[in-house]
C-alpha cells in the first residue's frame, strides 16, 4: 500500500474509560480537567455497572502519530492517571469500572516496540487491553 504524504504511516490511540451508575459525566470532566471524548448521563448509555444498564460514562481520548513510537500511548495514559491519582483512587474505591485500551493502527509491516512501565496503573489495578490494526 502506498502512503500519501500527509498520511501517517502509523497511529495510537489511548482511552481511558470510566463508568458508574450513578456518575456525572460534566462533574467529573471538570475535576479531572479534561474535554471528554464520549460523556453520557445514567440512561444515556449502553453501557453496563453491575445491575445498572445504561451507567454514566466518560471517555478520555488522546491519539499519536508517528514518528513518535507507540509506547508513547502508554507513557501518556500513565502520565495522565499519574497526575489525577487521588481522583482515580477515591473512584475505584467507590466502585467505578475504570479501564484502559491502546489501539495501534499501522499501514507498514512491521513495528515493533517495548511497552514501557506503568506503574500507576499496576498499583490502582488498572486493566490495559491492546489491539493491532493493520491495513
Amino acid at each position: 500500500m502506498k502512503i500519501q504524504e500527509n498520511e501517517s504511516a502509523w497511529w495510537t490511540y489511548s482511552s481511558i474509560r470510566i463508568c458508574h451508575a450513578k456518575l456525572d459525566p460534566d462533574k467529573l470532566a471538570k475535576l479531572l480537567d479534561v474535554s471528554p471524548t464520549i460523556a453520557q448521563q445514567p440512561g444515556e448509555s449502553k453501557i453496563h455497572h453491575g445491575q445498572c444498564k445504561s451507567a454514566g460514562y466518560l471517555c478520555i481520548s488522546h491519539r499519536t502519530d508517528d514518528p513518535v513510537r507507540p509506547d508513547q500511548a502508554f507513557l501518556w495514559t500513565e502520565s495522565f492517571i499519574l497526575e489525577r491519582q487521588p481522583h482515580f483512587h477515591t473512584m475505584l474505591r467507590d466502585d467505578y469500572d475504570i479501564d484502559v485500551y491502546i489501539a495501534v493502527f499501522s499501514n507498514v509491516l512491521a513495528l515493533g516496540f517495548d511497552l514501557p512501565p506503568t506503574p500507576t496503573l499496576w498499583k490502582l489495578g488498572i486493566p490495559i487491553g491492546i489491539e493491532f490494526f493493520a491495513s
